[in-house]
C-alpha cells in the first residue's frame, strides 16, 4: 500500500506540475499575445510616422520653392529699382549739361551785346524752359523714387514673409 500511496503522491505531484506548466504556459501565451499586439501597433504607429514625415518633406520642399519665388521677386524688384536710378541719373545729366551750355550761351551774348535784348530774352525763354524740364525731371525723380520706395517696402515684406 506504501508504495501505491507514494506512487499515487507522485501522480498527484505530478499533475500539480503538470497543471502548473499548463498555468505558466497560458499565462506566457497570453504575454506573447500582447507583446504581438503593441509590436503590430509600434508598426502602425511607425507607418503612421513615415507618412507624416513623407507629407513634412512634401510641404518643406513646398516652402523652400516658395522661398525661391520670393528671392526670384526681390532680385527683379531691385533690378528694376536700379534700371530706374541708372535712366534718371542718365537724363538728369543729360539735362544739367544742356542747361550749363546754354546758361554759357547765355553770358557769351550778353558779354558781346548788351543791346540785343531780343537775344536775351529768347535765351531767358530757354533757359526757363530747361529750368521747366528741370522741375518736371525732378518730379519724375520724386515719383521715381515713391516707386522705389514701393519696392523696396515689397521687398521688405517679401524677406518678412520669407
Amino acid at each position: 500500500i506504501s508504495e501505491s500511496g507514494r506512487m499515487n503522491d507522485l501522480l498527484q505531484v505530478e499533475r500539480k506540475e503538470k497543471e502548473h506548466l499548463e498555468n505558466n504556459l497560458s499565462v506566457a501565451q497570453s504575454s506573447l499575445k500582447k507583446e504581438e499586439e503593441k509590436v503590430l501597433s509600434l508598426r502602425q504607429e511607425n507607418e503612421d510616422l513615415k507618412k507624416k514625415l513623407a507629407a513634412a518633406k512634401r510641404q518643406s520642399l513646398s516652402r523652400n520653392e516658395s522661398v525661391d519665388d520670393y528671392k526670384k521677386q526681390i532680385e527683379e524688384a531691385n533690378g528694376k529699382a536700379m534700371s530706374i536710378r541708372i535712366r534718371f541719373q542718365a537724363q538728369k545729366t543729360a539735362l544739367e549739361k544742356e542747361l550749363a551750355q546754354t546758361q554759357q550761351r547765355l553770358e557769351e551774348i550778353e558779354s558781346k551785346s548788351a543791346t540785343s535784348s531780343c537775344l536775351v530774352i529768347e535765351n531767358d525763354a530757354a533757359v526757363n524752359g530747361f529750368k521747366a524740364r528741370i522741375v518736371e525731371l525732378e518730379f519724375s525723380l520724386k515719383s521715381q523714387q515713391n516707386e522705389n520706395t514701393s519696392l523696396q517696402q515689397q521687398i521688405l515684406v517679401g524677406k518678412e514673409t520669407i
